[in-house]
C-alpha cells in the first residue's frame, strides 16, 4: 500500500499553513519529554500531555477538512468538464441537423429555379421567334421573374448560414471534414448559380 508513497510528492501538496503547522508539531513533540521534565506535578504534566494532543488532534481535523474541500472541488470540476462535454455533443449534433437540412433545403431550391429559369429561358426564346402570344409570354414571364428572385434570395441566404456554421466550426476546431465538404457544396452552389444567371 505504501509502496508508492512519495513524502515529497506530498509535501508539495501542502499549503504553507499546514506545512508550517505540521513544523511546529514535529518541533513539539520532539522538545515534549524535555518540556514535561520541567514540571513537578504529575498533574501539570498530564494537562500538558492533553494540551500537546488536543493540538495535534485539532491540526489533523483542519488538515483533513481542508483535504475534504479540495476533493470537493475537484468532484465539481469533473461534473463541470462532463457537462461541457455533454453540450458541445449536443451542439455538434443540432449544427450537423441543421447543416443537413440547409443542405436539402439550398439542393430543392435550386433545383425549382433552374427549372424557372429553364421555362423563362424557353418563353423568351419563342418571344424571339414569334411562335406564341407576345402578351401572354411577358404575363408569364413576369410572374417567373419574382420567384427566381426570391428563390434565389433565399438559397443565398441558406448558403450564407452554411458559410456561418463552417467558420464557427473552424474556429471552434470541431469536424474539420464536416467543414470542408460544407465549403465545397457552398462553392459548388455559387457556380451553380453562376451559370444559372448566365
Amino acid at each position: 500500500m505504501f509502496e508508492n508513497l512519495n513524502p515529497l510528492k506530498l509535501l508539495e501538496q501542502l499549503s504553507p499553513v499546514e506545512k508550517l503547522i505540521g513544523i511546529l508539531l514535529t518541533i513539539v513533540s520532539l522538545l515534549l519529554p524535555n518540556i514535561l521534565e520541567q514540571f513537578s506535578s504529575e498533574n501539570t504534566k498530564f494537562l500538558v500531555l492533553i494540551s500537546v494532543i488536543l493540538i495535534i488532534l485539532s491540526a489533523a481535523i483542519f488538515a483533513s477538512h481542508r483535504n475534504r474541500n479540495v476533493q470537493e472541488v475537484l468532484e465539481d470540476n469533473k461534473k463541470l468538464t462532463k457537462t461541457r462535454k455533454e453540450l458541445d455533443e449536443e451542439l455538434r449534433e443540432r449544427r450537423r441537423r441543421e447543416r443537413e437540412l440547409l443542405r436539402r433545403e439550398s439542393g430543392s431550391l435550386t433545383n425549382i429555379a433552374r427549372k424557372l429559369e429553364s421555362i423563362r429561358s424557353q418563353l423568351n426564346e419563342s418571344l424571339c421567334k414569334r411562335e406564341t402570344d407576345t402578351q401572354g409570354v411577358l404575363i408569364i414571364n413576369n410572374q417567373i421573374t419574382p420567384l427566381i428572385i426570391e428563390i434565389q434570395a433565399r438559397v443565398e441566404h441558406t448558403d450564407r448560414r452554411l458559410r456561418e456554421l463552417a467558420d464557427v466550426e473552424g474556429i471552434l476546431g470541431v469536424d474539420d471534414e464536416a467543414d470542408d465538404e460544407m465549403k465545397t457544396y457552398v462553392d459548388q452552389q455559387n457556380k451553380l448559380r453562376s451559370t444559372n444567371s448566365r
